[in-house]
């Protein structure tokens, strides 16, 4: 029930997430504020990550989920047909090993099935820890910054912090709403 489940919310959460892979730039104002974007607004924004570029052949973004997972009727057909033009993120295989003893670990933690951050985070960041969103969320977890200081996170870059954070509102979001669809949801889309 639970793998059903998760494979019909990774869809969704690709569809809605919109891409996690950009380039970073950053500056240091006069405050001594560091700014990081993915998007150079200003000029004094300077090129410090530069992200893969992905082919059409990349790998489908969970290799360890159900090869049947990627079937374009799972949801509405508008929907569907959406989910089934979207790219392939490639997901960084040598970070999801590196993290997966610290995944198990924070889920059991927070009463998660490790499957569900595991399926969080390739949706989110496809694992890589330095990921920014369009909107702001930042790590392996896709944090906003309020939702990262609300739920005790420092650094949204330290991807041990970040998971703690992200499972912390996962448990939270699961507690709230008691249905593992409308958390998967909010968690993507915020609660409200």
């Amino acid at each position: 029930m639970k793998r059903r489940l998760l494979a019909g919310l990774i869809p969704l959460a690709f569809v809605l997430a919109g891409p996690v892979q950009a380039d970073i730039y950053a500056f240091v104002d006069s405050n001594g504020v560091r700014h990081l974007s993915n998007v150079p607004s200003d000029p004094r924004y300077k090129l410090v990550m530069r992200t893969p570029a992905y082919s059409n052949k990349a790998a489908q973004p969970s290799s360890y989920a159900p090869n049947n997972l990627y079937t374009p009727n799972v949801f509405g057909s508008n929907l569907a047909r959406k989910a089934s033009r979207a790219k392939p993120i490639r997901v960084n295989e040598q970070n999801r090993k590196r993290f997966a003893a610290d995944i198990n670990r924070i889920a059991a933690q927070y009463r998660l099935e490790p499957a569900l951050m595991h399926a969080v985070i390739s949706a989110e960041s496809s694992y890589n820890p330095w990921a920014v969103s369009p909107k702001g969320a930042m790590g392996l977890m896709q944090l906003m910054p309020g939702t990262a200081e609300r739920f005790g996170v420092s650094n949204a870059y330290d991807p041990v912090a970040n998971m703690h954070g992200g499972a912390r509102y996962l448990r939270w979001l699961l507690d709230r709403f008691n249905n593992i669809h409308l958390a998967v949801a909010a968690y993507n889309a915020g609660e409200g």
